[in-house]
């Protein structure tokens, strides 16, 4: 068991990497931010993916981990060392993937990540609100930015029908969300028009809070989703800074 020096020192560590993959998602954070046309909605889809987490949190804290179990016997005078060490495992993770030019422009950058990495865990482990700012604060930041609804709606005209829906919009920026009611229904065909001058937007079919794959294109904005189970399916439409009319109906199609 161990003593309750070893687990602070444990629990210590464990942060200072955390810490470390924090800072890098900060660093993402303050990137989208800064683009243009990309808000909290944008940045919310974004931090939804999966492979952000594995790169900066899977493989960063594997790495780290690697390259201290290398050194772990080695004098205090080789601490730069690390300096080389990381940055041959920020750009080996895209090398191993492809030979092709663009893997050694995404290494070379994936080696500079890994530095900054390494440079927060130094950070970390010698300023006590580094560590638990990044370690604990970054990961609840980010919680707060994928739960809240960024949706942004200007002057929103809706009709909606038994099986359709009609909507005219001066903004927006987000999903809307409209309930399709299945019952006694093998699937059901549904017709998808917009009205607008940019092609910034689209649509998912959802049901019981996952994607539906697939959905069929019969013609021109007509498309058929098959159902498994009877029960509330949604019509996701999604758009950026979008302005215009959206107009769908839908019609079920009997067992």
């Amino acid at each position: 068991m161990l003593s309750k020096s070893k687990l602070q020192r444990v629990t210590s560590y464990i942060l200072t990497k955390l810490a470390g993959s924090g800072f890098l998602f900060l660093l993402i954070i303050i990137f989208s931010l800064s683009s243009q046309n990309f808000g909290f909605y944008e940045l919310s889809k974004t931090l939804e993916e999966p492979f952000m987490y594995f790169l900066f949190y899977g493989y960063a804290i594997f790495a780290s981990l690697i390259i201290d179990l290398i050194l772990v016997n080695a004098p205090k005078e080789l601490y730069s060392f690390r300096a080389i060490l990381y940055p041959i495992f920020g750009f080996l993770f895209f090398l191993v993937h492809s030979f092709h030019y663009w893997a050694f422009l995404l290494g070379a950058i994936g080696a500079t990540i890994a530095l900054i990495y390494w440079m927060a865990t130094y950070f970390a482990e010698k300023y006590s609100f580094f560590k638990w700012g990044f370690s604990i604060g970054i990961p609840l930041f980010i919680l707060i930015i994928i739960v809240v609804d960024h949706t942004q709606i200007e002057n929103l005209q809706e009709t909606k029908g038994d099986q359709s829906y009609h909507a005219s919009v001066d903004y927006f920026n987000g999903e809307l969300s409209i309930p399709i009611d299945i019952e006694d229904s093998e699937a059901f065909l549904f017709t998808y028009k917009v009205e607008a001058e940019a092609n910034n937007h689209g649509f998912s079919i959802e049901y019981d809070g996952s994607y539906i794959p697939p959905v069929h294109k019969i013609e021109e904005d007509v498309y058929k989703v098959e159902t498994e189970e009877d029960g509330t399916y949604h019509f996701v439409f999604t758009g950026t800074n979008f302005e215009g009319e959206l107009l769908l109906k839908w019609v079920l199609m009997e067992e």
